[in-house]
């Protein structure tokens, strides 16, 4: 217990330093710096031991302690865990899995809160050089789609082309079935559903959504609102699916949409 209490303290320093380090060397992160001016708080959840992160004016600055009042504040439940979500290696379903078991929290506005994760994971990654260079000037990425796996040729920063994911003889072999005296292999490249090869003109297109859009026919919210035992006596006494139907009349969907329950 006390070695990983001792390598989360210099994991806590080395945070800032990592930061400072990604600014001197990546312009791009050092600009993205000078967004925000807020305290983040890193610590464990029984307030043994923590870290406040002090971002003005594009520079950072870190003490230990706990801070009475951060923007922003992370909460860990222990050393050893609080270690491996501070690394640069962390992976991934571990951090989902400490989410949802409360062991890892996040408090502070939303804004804020991306905004922090981000500037944490590029100070790993800024600077990394990857794509593989195919010559005049195009670089090629892959891009895991919701159409599938894909290449996304890259110029100028813009895309030029996206294709089938190809396999090459790095990649694990394709599987062979031998049916009827003949041998039946899949060919070396994955296949898209057909949208995907429309994201590209997607991406450009004159019409796309340039900023997030609010519904305005879905209120959430019922517009009669019952106090909890009401509410319970009247499910009971009209049945789940009629009472279903009624709190979506009372968000004022469309018929077509809040059918009749009978």
């Amino acid at each position: 217990m006390e070695y990983e209490n001792a390598r989360l303290r210099v994991l806590l320093f080395a945070a800032a330093q990592y930061i400072k380090l990604a600014a001197v060397r990546n312009p791009s992160f050092k600009q993205r710096l000078k967004e925000k001016n807020i305290t983040v708080q890193i610590k464990l959840l029984d307030n043994s031991i923590g870290r406040s992160f002090i971002f003005k004016n594009g520079k950072i600055t870190s003490k230990s302690g706990i801070h009475p009042q951060p923007d922003v504040c992370m909460g860990i439940s222990d050393a050893r865990l609080a270690g491996k979500m501070l690394s640069p290696a962390r992976d991934q379903m571990e951090q989902m899995n400490a989410m949802k078991n409360f062991c890892l929290t996040l408090d502070g506005p939303d804004e804020l809160t991306t905004w922090f994760m981000e500037i944490l994971s590029l100070s790993f990654t800024a600077g990394m050089k990857y794509g593989l260079d195919l010559g005049n000037g195009v670089k090629r990425y892959v891009n895991n789609s919701n159409a599938g796996p894909m290449f996304v040729d890259v110029k100028d920063g813009k895309i030029i082309r996206m294709t089938p994911l190809e396999f090459d003889d790095s990649d694990a072999p394709s599987f062979t079935i031998q049916a009827r005296g003949k041998n039946f292999t899949p060919p070396r490249k994955c296949t898209l559903s057909p949208f995907g090869y429309s994201l590209k003109s997607t991406v450009y297109s004159k019409d796309r959504i340039l900023y997030p859009l609010k519904r305005v026919d879905f209120n959430p919210r019922a517009n009669v609102i019952l106090p909890i035992e009401e509410s319970r006596v009247m499910r009971e006494s009209v049945g789940m699916k009629l009472w279903i139907w009624l709190l979506m009349k009372s968000n004022g969907l469309k018929e077509n949409t809040a059918r009749e329950p009978f």
